[in-house]
Order: C-alpha cells, then sequence, then structure tokens
C-alpha cells in the first residue's frame, strides 16, 4: 500500500530495496506491503522463490500484472487486493514495505502477532518512530512503543532516507529499519504485559510508587483483581481487601526494590521482573488461603471492563467467559474484543 502523495525516487527506491533483498535468500516466500514500482519490483522477485504483494489501488495492480505478463516473474508474483492492515497476511519469510506512515504502528504489532514466525521485516519509517523503536532506556523517545517492541523482537536502524528523495518532498526525514521477531516469542501473556507497560509509561518521569499508588490505579487495580478472583472461584471476604491494595502494591515493589525506580529509566527485564514478582506475590497470598490457582497477579487484563480473560496459545484464539468456559473464536473476533477492551478511558 504506497503512498499516494509522496513517491520515493528510483535511486531512493533501489537503496531501500537493496536493505530488504540483503535479507533474502534463495526460496524465501517475500511478503511486500505496496507496488512503489514495478521495474524494481522485479528485482526481489528474481532472487526470492515467490513474492506476494499486498497493494491497495487497483491502477497499481493492473498496472504490474500488465508489465509481468508473459515474462519469468509471473509466476513468482501472486497480488492481494487490500488493506494490509484488514487483510489476512499468508505464510512468509521476509517482509519489505514502504508504507504510509499513519499505519506505523498497527503494521508493526501485526506482523510481530504473525504465526508462524517469520524471519524479519524491512520497513520504511517516519525517522521519529523508527528511532522509538530501538530507544533505550534513558533516551528521551524511550516510550511504550519502545518496550513493547523491543520485548517482542530486535530493532536494526539501517539506513536514512531525505525528505529530498521524495516527489514532492514530504516535512520529515525517514529511516530503514529492521525488525527480527524473537523466536520463540517471551512466553508473556501480552495484554496482561501492556496494562503493565500502560501504567507505569502514563507518567514515565515519576517514581513507580508514586504511579502506582494514585487513587485510580489502585481502584482499576482492585476492580480487576476482584474480577479475577470471580473468574477463577476464588472467595473474597466481604467489605475492603484485607490487606489493602496499596500495601500490596508496596510489598511488591519492596520486593523487586523498584519503589524508587522510573519507568524512562527500566529497560524489558525490569519490567518482566516486575511483572513476575506480583504474580508470584499473588500466588503466595492465595497458598496461604489454600488456593493453588494463581496464575496472574494485579495485572490480568488491565483495561478490561467485565469478566472477561483473553489467553493466546500460538494460532488458537479463546474467550473465556464469566463461568471460566473457553470457547474458541476467530482471530478477527478475538481482536475486536481486544479493541473494545482497550477503548479511551481504561488507564490510558
Amino acid at each position: 500500500m504506497s503512498d499516494p502523495l509522496h513517491h520515493l525516487s528510483r535511486r531512493s527506491i533501489l537503496r531501500a530495496g537493496a536493505s530488504g533483498i540483503g535479507a533474502l535468500a534463495l526460496g524465501d516466500l517475500l511478503a511486500r506491503d505496496g507496488l512503489a514500482d514495478v521495474r524494481h519490483a522485479q528485482l526481489p522477485v528474481a532472487k526470492a522463490k515467490r513474492v506476494i504483494c499486498v497493494e491497495l489501488d487497483p491502477r497499481m495492480i493492473a498496472e504490474t500484472l500488465k508489465q509481468v505478463q508473459g515474462t519469468e516473474y509471473a509466476s513468482h508474483l501472486r497480488i492481494i487486493q487490500g488493506d494490509a492492515i484488514k487483510a489476512a497476511l499468508p505464510y512468509f519469510d521476509v517482509c519489505v514495505a514502504n508504507i504510509p506512515y499513519q499505519i506505523s504502528s498497527p503494521l508493526v504489532f501485526k506482523l510481530l502477532s504473525h504465526r508462524p514466525i517469520f524471519r524479519c521485516a524491512v520497513i520504511m519509517f517516519q525517522e521519529e518512530f523508527a528511532l522509538r523503536l530501538s530507544a533505550q532506556p534513558g533516551s528521551a523517545l524511550y516510550c511504550r512503543l519502545s518496550v513493547n517492541t523491543q520485548l517482542l523482537a530486535r530493532v536494526s536502524q539501517l539506513l536514512k532516507v531525505g525528505r529530498n528523495n521524495f516527489r514532492p518532498p514530504p516535512k520529515v526525514e525517514s529511516r530503514v529499519v529492521r525488525i527480527e521477531p524473537r523466536n520463540p516469542p517471551p512466553p508473556v501473556d501480552f495484554v496482561e504485559w501492556d496494562g503493565l507497560v500502560r501504567i507505569c509509561f502514563n507518567r514515565k518521569n515519576k517514581t513507580l510508587r508514586s504511579v502506582m499508588k494514585t487513587k485510580s490505579v489502585l481502584g482499576m487495580l482492585e476492580t480487576n483483581y476482584k474480577t479475577w478472583c470471580s473468574l477463577n472461584n476464588t472467595p473474597l471476604a466481604d467489605g475492603p481487601l484485607n490487606p489493602p491494595m496499596g500495601e500490596r502494591v508496596e510489598a511488591v515493589l519492596e520486593e523487586t526494590e523498584m519503589i524508587q525506580s522510573r519507568a524512562a529509566k527500566m529497560g524489558v527485564d525490569d519490567f518482566l521482573k516486575l511483572l513476575s514478582n506480583s504474580n508470584r506475590y499473588i500466588a503466595t497470598v492465595l497458598a496461604h488461603k489454600h488456593d493453588s490457582r494463581a496464575e496472574h497477579g494485579f495485572f490480568p487484563v488491565m483495561r478490561g471492563r467485565t469478566g472477561a480473560k483473553l489467553l493466546t496459545e500460538r494460532h488458537v484464539c479463546h474467550v473465556m467467559d464469566i463461568n471460566g468456559t473457553s470457547i474458541m473464536c476467530a482471530e478477527q473476533h478475538f481482536r475486536e474484543l481486544v479493541g473494545i477492551l482497550n477503548l479511551p478511558g481504561q488507564a490510558d
């Protein structure tokens, strides 16, 4: 899906394309987002076993098919007409894309959730977004996007593409980035993980103690904890929690020695430690109540409204209803439900 307003010059297409082709090996399946220029699109077709393009513009598709018709490339090229965010992507080894910058974040996480896991993606982004993907703790650009991406993938900055390489020139600079998913992926419930990271980065320069012990966050944690207990048939005494949620949060932060830590300077390992210790603390509390079903801590579906726990098990999506019954559902419906749980106003 190429940008209709700004087009790369041929020289820049060759440089950006070379970055992607360098990642190709004979026998690879290449997924390509957009048909920027048919003649340059033939370069990866010549090396890859097969090229799968996702393109929204029917005129570009017609021109491409016209130019490859009767050539050696025709049998190696498959074109999917549609929106790259909405289209179901088939199996591929390498993804090369020059995208509209407004879909950068959705596309990154669509690719990182793609199964089976691909080898790498080489994509051009707006410069600031690209730098955020690989930003390190303590830098001005370090944010929730940085943590979530680096949990799931390794990110390398390949080259800078100046604005003068576009016609007409845009107002922003661009960069080409290589993204390599971690394989196997980390054994983390990403919905739970994102809930924790979202809270911590709500005020990333404040201490975790200050962020976690605000009235709104404690109220949400307590509501989520009670919902989790209800889903798992864990009895709770009537009235306020004992000990209160504030004391529980304090205990976790003390155990992890993170009371004075700030999200802006915490790496992926620090967030994993915090999440793990919170879950272990809850397990210890429930163990004293002779309950062995503690699987999650303070952060089960952080932005969940009602009794719905989401589970992902590789290719299969499940929704667990209020009675604890696991219901298989299509990935599209699962994503729609995640979208509902992430509506604005839920711990943003």
